[in-house]
């Protein structure tokens, strides 16, 4: 009895580490976009210390993954991703991120259909020369054509410690 307990506790948690934590997000401020966003998570997130808008704690030297739940509102048959810094009216892109968002699609495939649920997530390298401190970040996923459609724009923090941040 007490071996199936610890097993179903053990499936429980390695789940909760897969799926990630949702974490608070915005909607990017005046952008028409072409889908609903359900979901944002990141994973690992540790449980933020002041509830759920206190943005995820991410480990400088390790990696992060960020899903998003999104459901289109027409097809979509390209997907351009872009994740930047925001900081002080400017916007500095985050290295490393795969552009081609159709190949990030863990649930759906390009072309997209018209109001089918979705998830996109990728990984991302948290560089030791990343500054300490909460940074929000923004992510836009375009449609790809020459003057993109935004198909998603959001808005949500995280906040870079070291390892013996944690404690």
């Amino acid at each position: 009895m007490e071996t199936s307990v610890a097993l179903t506790l053990t499936l429980a948690l390695a789940l909760a580490l897969v799926q990630g934590e949702v974490v608070s997000n915005t909607k990017c401020p005046s952008v028409k976009t072409l889908s609903n966003v359900t979901e944002v998570r990141i994973s690992p997130c540790p449980e933020p210390g002041n509830g759920a808008e206190s943005p995820c704690q991410l480990q400088r030297g390790s990696t992060a993954s960020i899903s998003i739940d999104f459901t289109p509102d027409e097809e979509i048959s390209r997907l351009r991703a872009s994740l930047s810094w925001m900081t002080v009216g400017l916007e500095l892109p985050f290295p490393g991120l795969e552009p081609n968002a159709c190949n990030s699609l863990t649930t759906g495939k390009c072309p997209l259909k018209s109001n089918s649920q979705n998830i996109w997530t990728a990984t991302i390298k948290l560089s030791t020369a990343y500054p300490l401190g909460t940074y929000p970040l923004k992510l836009k996923i375009t449609d790809g054509a020459i003057v993109p459609n935004v198909v998603l724009c959001e808005i949500f923090s995280v906040q870079l410690v070291d390892d013996n941040s944690w404690f």
